[in-house]
């Protein structure tokens, strides 16, 4: 394989590694979207909540997250540890709840929508935040971009083989 012919195949390949990149960028935008979406609908449910303005703050914040990461927009990592703590305090203070409803023998949460029971609430909140800090803690730390593959000129690399082997 001449040195003409080898270059070509490696940009081709280098090529193709960026078609593979770009698809799983748009794959990530419409998970991302898709997730902002049912956090969105979450939210708008809240207002005939007892307590609705920090539901649709928290669950807005979890939108706002997943949009910024589907634009490809960096966010505060301080805004995503706060959330995160938010959650964690929140879970931590339905914790004897949830855990009273696992004593009980976990009796439905699903049957109406409203909630006749206390342990009924308790159990969806507590649910609806870690839903929310596992969504937000997926975003502390974002996987590595993949970089599209930069062509590199190989005379030029062989060149500089040269220069550092006459050294």
């Amino acid at each position: 394989m001449t040195r003409t012919n080898l270059s070509k195949t490696l940009f081709s390949l280098l090529d193709g590694e960026n078609e593979k990149s770009a698809s799983k960028s748009s794959t990530n935008k419409t998970m991302q979207f898709s997730i902002a979406a049912v956090f969105i609908s979450f939210a708008l449910m809240q207002y005939n909540d007892p307590d609705p303005l920090r539901w649709i703050l928290m669950y807005g914040l979890v939108a706002v997250v997943c949009i910024y990461a589907g634009l490809e927009v960096k966010i505060s990592q301080n805004v995503i540890k706060l959330g995160v703590f938010a959650c964690t305090l929140w879970c931590l203070a339905l914790l004897p709840e949830f855990y009273a409803w696992i004593q009980m023998g976990m009796p439905t949460i699903t049957g109406s929508m409203k909630a006749e029971e206390p342990h009924i609430e308790y159990t969806r909140e507590f649910l609806g935040l870690v839903l929310c800090g596992v969504v937000l803690g997926m975003h502390l730390y974002p996987q590595e971009r993949n970089e599209p593959a930069k062509k590199v000129d190989m005379h030029s690399s062989q060149e500089q083989h040269k220069v550092d082997s006459a050294c």
